[in-house]
């Protein structure tokens, strides 16, 4: 997060807090800046996330160890869904590559399978060329 964040983030820690006792909250006018501070590695989007959380979650209010420890749950999550998808992207590139390689039948080829693979050829080679650009840029 950034220091401009501070205002949103503070406005989502006491709804936070509103959701649980009195009785069960620490002094957040003196501890929110040791909130902000120790949450600051996260994003606002995933501090709100986290909040949304705990509030569905915790039976008190948590501390900023279970904030950050629901954060990292979080953070892996997203990890992981990114990594399903790289791999699923992976999945699709080489199957369209195994539909090219493939001998073709002893009859002539029929007009589905040329149209499979000309759609094939299209998307390898168009991926191939954003990644290279993308390449570039970074360059």
């Amino acid at each position: 997060m950034e220091l401009n964040d501070s205002q949103d983030f503070n406005v989502a820690l006491y709804a936070l807090a509103a959701c649980f006792p009195p009785n069960q909250i620490p002094a957040l006018e003196m501890s929110a800046e040791f909130f902000f501070e120790d949450m600051a590695e996260f994003s606002l989007e995933t501090c709100i996330e986290i909040f949304r959380r705990a509030r569905k979650g915790c039976r008190v209010f948590p501390t900023i160890a279970e904030l950050l420890d629901i954060g990292d749950a979080i953070e892996e999550e997203q990890r992981r869904q990114r990594d399903i998808a790289i791999d699923r992207e992976m999945c699709r590139q080489r199957e369209k590559e195994q539909l090219l390689l493939q001998p073709p039948e002893k009859s002539t080829m029929t007009q589905e399978r040329a149209r499979a693979m000309a759609q094939a050829l299209r998307e390898i080679f168009s991926s191939r060329r954003k990644n290279g650009l993308q390449e570039n840029e970074k360059l």
